[in-house]
Formats: C-alpha cells, sequence, structure tokens
C-alpha cells in the first residue's frame, strides 16, 4: 500500500447487480443490519437510525437513493459505517464483495465516462478483469 503507483484501499459492495466502491479510510467499520427505528419527515430513502455502542447513527438505503429501487434486504445485507466531517452515518448495501487496494491507474475519472452520467457522487470507475466498479464520493453520497 501507498507504493509509488498510488494504491487505494477500497470496500467493493453490491447495490443490485452493480458492483460499487468506497475508500475506506472514512469507513468505521462494517456490521450486519441492526434493528432501525424509523424517523418520521425525513426522505423516503432515510431508513431511520440504529443505536451503536450508544452512538445513535442515521442510515441510509443507498440502492432507493440512486437506483429509486426498494427491495428487502437478504442476509448478506450490511450496513458500512462511515464517519463524516459532522457524524457517523450507516449505509446499507446488498452484499459486501471484497476489501481491496486499487492504483489510481486503473481508474477512468468520471469526466471521461460519459456525459449522460451527472453525479457529483461518481469519482471514476476500475476495471478490475471483466468488472467495472463504480468508485463514489464518500462524502458526497451522504448529501
Amino acid at each position: 500500500m501507498g507504493k509509488a503507483n498510488n494504491e487505494t484501499q477500497i470496500v467493493i459492495f453490491r447495490l443490485g447487480e452493480e458492483e460499487y466502491g468506497l475508500n475506506i479510510s472514512k469507513i468505521q467499520e462494517i456490521i450486519r443490519v441492526p434493528g432501525i427505528t424509523r424517523l418520521p419527515n425525513t426522505p423516503d430513502y432515510v431508513l431511520g437510525m440504529f443505536n451503536l455502542r450508544g452512538d445513535i447513527i442515521p442510515i441510509i438505503d443507498l440502492k432507493k437513493k440512486f437506483l429509486r429501487v426498494f427491495e428487502e434486504y437478504t442476509a448478506e445485507a450490511r450496513v458500512i459505517v462511515m464517519e463524516t466531517e459532522d457524524a457517523k452515518v450507516g449505509i446499507i448495501v446488498d452484499e459486501i464483495s471484497e476489501i481491496m487496494a486499487v492504483s489510481s491507474e486503473l481508474s477512468v475519472g468520471k469526466e471521461k465516462i460519459s456525459a449522460s452520467i451527472k453525479s457529483d457522487n461518481l469519482l471514476g470507475v476500475v476495471t478490475i478483469a471483466e468488472r467495472l466498479i463504480i468508485l463514489l464520493d464518500n462524502e458526497k453520497i451522504l448529501m
């Protein structure tokens, strides 16, 4: 890690049929889906909040936020607990695939992907073998 080729550790997860990656540096932990307390008057992708060792953490359904799809989660679903500048936030994903070091040379920046993808949440795409992994901005996906 940290060699001349600028490797970054990412956690790879699945939402529906797509694979996404987040920089692991802001991820506190990955847990099973906890009991969630619903919150009134919040966007539909905010599932509610949960208690993690005394911290009250809001939880966001990324599939609902990005894909506008809601499906029940399976036993493979996990919550990625991230630290932002202001607080901790949990995001629920279908499944964690792996944690991997990727080189910046493997990444294609968002400006080169497609003019039709207008997302501030996107950092780029990494191609590993036949897999396309969409890299997300840890901070901006929560906005």
